[in-house]
């Protein structure tokens, strides 16, 4: 007997032309990266905009043989960046034009060792980041208890059911855990983009009211973000058919050819079945 838990891996930022630079790069934006990343031996790294249809690049970056950069790319838009040195060490931040932006870590693990000074965004982005991965690693760990159970000789059903049953009840209760986390920060932050990445992270079945109000701020705030827009038009899809609300209009053709409409049975009990003409 297995058991049945759901892993969920987090993907967190849950939206140009290309200029190459270098530590002495001076432009006329009022923007500027900076910063000092340990381990570092010369590594060039690249500045991108993680927008919906895909990266688009911002600047290379060369760091300085102690780990240093100074860059001033055109930063037009508020968003989500990505700040690369590779695919294993990269970081996401949240910036916008105007900001002075100090990042350091560890050049080669950036993910998990950075810190980020200046964007109040970037911060709280930081802040989801750290949460979320310290709950996903203590879900893993129960999976791996479960699978080391699993594999001990001489290990019976019974005891196997037990056991599934126990570690359940724990990775359920991490999981609310997170979500009452993740409700009461964007709850706290509710016109930051980083309450995108957090919101991202809930089912929006069981937290739609969280959705909705959360779209209304948002929506106010950054009317042309292409990232507020994706989500505005998903809540309003989900609005449609949340639970209570009336059934959407549906009006189709009977077996003799004539149009039937949905509301002209209202009243009656209705069975919806919905078909394949290849389901047999």
């Amino acid at each position: 007997m297995k058991l049945k838990l759901k892993h969920i891996s987090i993907a967190l930022p849950i939206i140009l032309l290309v200029a190459c630079s270098s530590t002495a790069t001076q432009s006329s934006t009022g923007f500027e990266l900076k910063g000092k990343l340990t381990n570092s031996h010369g590594e060039t790294a690249y500045l991108e905009l993680m927008a919906p249809d895909g990266l688009k690049a911002i600047d290379t970056i060369i760091l300085n043989d102690k780990g240093e950069f100074r860059v001033t790319p055109a930063i037009k838009e508020v968003g989500f960046y990505r700040f690369k040195i590779s695919d294993k060490s990269s970081v996401t931040l949240i910036l916008d034009a105007n900001q002075k932006v100090t990042l350091t870590g560890d050049a080669g693990d950036l993910g998990t060792t950075y810190n980020v000074e200046g964007p109040p965004d970037s911060k709280l982005f930081l802040e989801i980041n750290q949460a979320s991965t310290k709950n996903y690693h203590k879900r893993d760990a129960l999976q791996d208890e479960f699978q080391n159970f699993a594999n001990t000789p001489k290990t019976d059903s019974v005891l196997l059911d037990s056991m599934s049953r126990s570690i359940e009840k724990r990775f359920t209760a991490l999981i609310a855990e997170h979500n009452k986390y993740l409700q009461s920060f964007i709850e706290k932050n509710p016109s930051s983009l980083a309450s995108l990445a957090a919101i991202q992270q809930l089912p929006p079945d069981e937290f739609l009211e969280t959705f909705i109000k959360t779209d209304e701020v948002l929506f106010a705030k950054y009317p042309n973000s292409q990232y507020v827009k994706m989500f505005h038009e998903d809540v309003q899809s989900r609005k449609k058919l949340a639970p209570g609300v009336p059934a959407p209009e549906i009006t189709m053709n009977t077996p003799d050819g004539k149009p039937l409409s949905l509301t002209s049975l209202k009243g009656k009990v209705v069975l919806l079945d919905f078909w394949a003409s290849w389901c047999g």
